[in-house]
């Protein structure tokens, strides 16, 4: 087998070596260096050579896909076309990880969670407990609740909204006050402490039934506190004083 020797500078060679078959065969080089780093040199059949950029590409013989024991997967490994295929297995999703640890859906589910336990319908926690917006309980037993308790801003008039809770206070100040209820819902409650100005003011209530018709006459000494409660159906607001005079 005969080649070309090529020397370096300073030492080594490259040999370029003919094939060992019979025949001629002929390459033309390219006119010019590549356009930038990183390009191969390729030929034709006619043996005609030029500079090509690489794409990197190459070929896939396999592809797998693994998951938890919470999912399931199919079509795994695709080896020239599929579709890999993933789904709940029916195994719970451990506390840990964010879930209840159950495989089926009712406040029992919940039972796994440390500090709570739920039997039927019906649950009791050591821990917080977080609600919908608006639940629905059911006969339910609330040992020694505390209520939110709401302080207006004190002024002439106050617009009472149970958003902030069903425990209210309010101070009267600079002038005689007038005291707006929410839209009157059916069931819904609330308590009222009116505390009066160092100047003794009245007080204006609306939407309010009050027995016999009249509002009551609230007390007049300086910083005294006088206790209502309201009661809706629906309709009306009625109300009821408490206790007067504190």
């Amino acid at each position: 087998m005969s080649g070309i020797v090529l020397s370096g500078d300073t030492s080594g060679t490259v040999a370029l070596n003919a094939p060992t078959v019979a025949g001629t065969q002929s390459y033309t080089l390219p006119t010019a260096v590549p356009a930038a780093n990183g390009y191969a040199l390729t030929s034709t059949t006619a043996g005609v050579m030029s500079w090509a950029a690489t794409s990197g590409s190459g070929t896939v013989t396999s592809v797998g896909l693994s998951a938890p024991a919470l999912f399931t997967v199919t079509g795994s490994p695709v080896t020239s076309s599929g579709t890999l295929a993933i789904a709940y297995s029916g195994t719970a999703l451990p506390v840990a990880n964010g879930g209840t640890n159950a495989t089926s859906a009712g406040i029992t589910a919940f039972n796994n969670i440390t500090g709570y336990t739920a039997s039927g319908a019906t649950g009791t926690t050591s821990t917080n407990l977080v609600f919908s917006t608006t639940p629905t309980l059911t006969n339910p037993t609330i040992t020694n609740y505390v209520e939110t308790s709401y302080v207006a801003t004190a002024g002439t008039s106050v617009t009472i909204d149970l958003a902030n809770g069903t425990f209210q206070r309010f101070t009267i100040s600079g002038g005689n006050a007038t005291i707006t209820t929410p839209t009157a819902v059916a069931g819904k409650s609330f308590i009222l402490i009116l505390t009066q100005d160092s100047t003794p003011r009245t007080v204006t209530w609306t939407t309010v039934v009050w027995p016999s018709g009249t509002a009551p006459t609230i007390s007049t000494g300086s910083g005294k506190r006088d206790i209502f409660s309201f009661f809706s159906d629906g309709t009306s607001w009625f109300g009821a004083t408490i206790g007067q005079n504190y």
